[in-house]
């Protein structure tokens, strides 16, 4: 007998991966907004929570274990990249 076991890896591209790059990606818009708009700062902090609820949902799907996981580094890099913006933009 032969036992295949695969990991869903399409399932955390899409669900967990993919709104981290998206959100990181978002973050830059600040930079095109018009200087006078008050709203730049009120995006730059809506994205940085943005990020915290992903992470918090996303921990819900990762392994408990010792090491740092790819996907922790991937939402620390988005979370940096999101707040150098906001203070840039602030």
């Amino acid at each position: 007998y032969k036992i295949k076991i695969q990991r869903a890896n399409n399932f955390y591209v899409l669900k967990l991966i993919a709104p981290q790059i998206v959100l990181s990606g978002l973050s830059y818009v600040t930079y095109f907004l018009h200087p006078e708009i008050g709203e730049r700062l009120g995006f730059g902090i809506t994205l940085v929570l943005a990020v915290f609820a992903a992470d918090i949902v996303a921990t819900e799907f990762m392994p408990l274990c010792d090491e740092t996981l790819l996907m922790e580094l991937i939402m620390m890099l988005s979370l940096l990249i999101c707040v150098v913006a906001l203070f840039e933009s602030g």
